[in-house]
């Protein structure tokens, strides 16, 4: 059988042997036709189906070419995760940014030829790259969160993704990951945890360059109830109604006035909205109702100016445009990375 298996030449089905071989529990023989005659998908079947040997298969997918290691790894990829994670993970950053089969020479035969000086392996064109899509392998990180986060971070430190997925998970995971930490003990280092993982979403929700779906964020956030990156993205939306109203529902009077000081000059409506519930709930200070009071005139006054005839034919009979008419409708979020307007 030895022999039969090591012959050079093939005047047989090689399928058909490495089958009848594993049947015939000649896992070795088998192991060894696959490998020879590269049937990879016997190969890989023989070792983590029958010999639960995940770091050889991880190892030999390494070496096979580019659509080869791609297929494989989504075939098997998730068996793989589950018991070896660490180097799955690995080779998973390395077959979605510049993937080079572990066995290839450090210099090419195009190097040497004098066609490329990238490193010694190609040209510096980036269609020589071979590098898969990231979001295709993002389902195999079930069960294992944190190698996911550290999957997606090492994508967007290396390769900034133009595809909403890998934002959209990873700002997911990391909102979870601040709820579950609600529940943990307090004290100093759990505090300085939340606070650096919390910059760390903050800094994707800010980045123009984070291609995120916002309505998606901003779910996550409620969801999650994670307050400051809610109240950013409905601030760069241009939703001031809403950003009023949420802190009209935790009874922050101060919040309500500094939210009506910033943006009431864009929505006069704002300080009409505030007045009517704190002085209906009650929660405000009499100077804090004063001041609404003070300043919400003001605008009334100032919005009827806007409509009046003097206000509308003030240039050459021309009607000007309100600033109020429509409250936030009319208004130009600040980031046009997200256009969005108030319904």
């Amino acid at each position: 059988m030895e022999e039969f298996a090591a012959k050079d030449s093939v005047d047989y089905d090689v399928d058909v042997a490495i089958k009848v071989c594993r049947q015939a529990g000649y896992n070795d023989l088998a192991l060894n036709m696959a490998k020879r005659h590269r049937k990879h998908e016997w190969y890989l079947r023989l070792q983590i189906e029958d010999g639960h040997n995940y770091s050889d298969a991880i190892a030999y997918i390494g070496t096979l070419d580019f659509e080869d290691a791609e297929m494989n790894m989504k075939k098997y990829g998730h068996a793989l995760m589950q018991k070896i994670p660490d180097e799955t993970t690995e080779l998973l950053k390395i077959l979605c940014t510049d993937y080079k089969p572990s066995n290839a020479p450090l210099v090419s035969e195009r190097m040497l030829a004098g066609g490329g000086n990238r490193a010694g392996y190609a040209d510096d064109n980036d269609d020589d790259v071979d590098s898969a899509n990231p979001d295709d392998f993002l389902h195999l990180f079930s069960g294992c969160p944190a190698k996911m986060i550290d999957f997606i971070e090492y994508m967007i430190k290396t390769r900034p993704s133009e595809n909403e997925g890998v934002y959209n998970t990873l700002l997911e995971h990391y909102m979870r990951s601040l709820n579950e930490m609600r529940d943990e003990e307090d004290g100093a280092a759990a505090a300085s945890k939340r606070k650096s993982l919390e910059e760390r979403v903050m800094q994707i929700l800010r980045s123009e360059d984070a291609k995120y779906d916002v309505d998606l964020a901003l779910v996550h956030c409620q969801l999650h109830e994670f307050r400051k990156g809610f109240l950013f993205l409905l601030e760069d939306m241009g939703l001031y109604s809403q950003m009023l109203q949420l802190h009209l529902e935790t009874g922050d009077v101060a919040a309500v006035i500094q939210t009506c000081r910033a943006f009431g000059p864009q929505n006069p409506r704002l300080w009409v909205e505030a007045l009517t519930a704190v002085t209906k709930e009650g929660d405000a200070t009499k100077s804090q109702v004063k001041g609404l009071l003070r300043i919400s005139s003001t605008m009334c006054r100032w919005n009827t100016y806007l409509f009046s005839d003097r206000g509308n034919t003030s240039h050459g009979g021309e009607e000007q445009p309100s600033l109020v008419r429509g409250g936030d409708r009319h208004l130009r979020p600040r980031s046009l990375r997200h256009p969005r307007s108030d319904p």
